[in-house]
């Protein structure tokens, strides 16, 4: 999620059709005229469809993260897809794959993704074979990147660490980011793959051939169980962090596909609640990034949506307040 100031001002730059002049210089790197691209969604990015060319235009202020960042997360999901891996691929522009350009907000760095024709589902719309689907989806995309470059790409232990730096200082919570960064490479060893980072049910869209996944902002060297841990956390309350996602049974169906494609060791499975925990707390860490002052003037959508925020956060808190059971 941006700082919500940020958000603010990135959502009142786009005209009541839809359309945006930041939008239209980004999409201008890639020879599309103005007033083609979409709002779509201001979130943890500023996305814009373009029906007509059948892609997303996806911009993002340089200090999250930073360009190296957006460049190297760009260029693995180039490769990904070069690959045949069900990933959404990124297009070269007159810049390559990103693009900077101004804003009332500062450089933003842009990227234009190929569109994922096909629906999403929550997780309890999904079929057993669906979810059978989804976790040999998963499997394909960590097979497809095996060999590609991690070297510009953080740790997920660092993602934690980066998320978490600076904000619980004022308060105490049972594991800090080392404590739980210890703990996972004790129980999972090195950080071996190249994870999606969020591969949930919003984050893929279910296309003729299959699921295909998009917003790779997290991706890094991780583990797969940490994808699949992640994947799945939805199944159950977001404050319910010591009991196993992938334990449900729509858990164990996406592990079940994920299987058929790739092995994975039923000992990695004993790491779901201290990934859980990590997660937690990589969430907890942004919101609270995203939580700046208030200002006299913000409008109610803002208002309401620093107090959904505030009391995400606030559950999360509590609950990594808690000291988990020996793993």
């Amino acid at each position: 999620m941006l700082r919500l100031s940020v958000l603010r001002k990135l959502v009142e730059t786009v005209r009541p059709d839809g359309t945006s002049g930041i939008a239209d210089s980004a999409a201008a790197a890639w020879e599309i005229p103005p007033g083609r691209a979409l709002h779509v969604r201001t979130s943890a990015a500023h996305v814009f469809s373009i029906p007509e060319n059948s892609a997303y235009l996806r911009l993002t202020p340089l200090e999250v993260p930073s360009l190296a960042g957006v460049d190297a997360i760009a260029e693995a999901g180039a490769a990904l897809a070069g690959r045949a891996a069900p990933v959404a691929r990124p297009r070269t522009g007159r810049d390559g794959l990103v693009t900077v350009v101004d804003s009332p907000v500062g450089p933003l760095s842009a990227c234009l993704i190929d569109a994922a024709r096909g629906p999403s589902y929550e997780v309890d719309e999904l079929s057993p074979e669906q979810l059978r689907h989804w976790g040999r989806a998963i499997a394909e995309m960590h097979e497809a990147g095996i060999g590609i470059s991690r070297t510009e790409l953080p740790r997920w232990t660092d993602l934690i660490t980066r998320a978490a730096a600076g904000q619980p200082g004022q308060t105490r919570l049972a594991l800090s980011a080392a404590d739980i960064s210890d703990q996972l490479g004790e129980l999972l060893g090195p950080q071996d793959i190249l994870g999606h980072g969020d591969p949930q049910p919003d984050n893929l869209a279910w296309t003729a051939s299959g699921p295909l996944f998009f917003d790779l902002d997290d991706a890094s060297s991780s583990w797969a169980i940490a994808d699949l841990s992640m994947a799945i956390r939805d199944v159950q309350p977001l404050d319910q962090l010591d009991h196993p996602a992938t334990s449900t049974a729509q858990g164990m169906l996406l592990l079940r596909g994920y299987r058929e494609v790739r092995a994975l060791e039923a000992a990695a499975e004993r790491a779901v609640p201290t990934l859980q925990r990590g997660q937690a707390l990589m969430t907890y860490g942004r919101l609270q990034a995203s939580l700046d002052a208030s200002e006299a003037d913000e409008p109610k959508w803002v208002a309401a949506l620093r107090q959904k925020l505030q009391s995400i956060a606030s559950r999360l808190h509590n609950a990594l307040a808690i000291v988990p059971p020996e793993p």
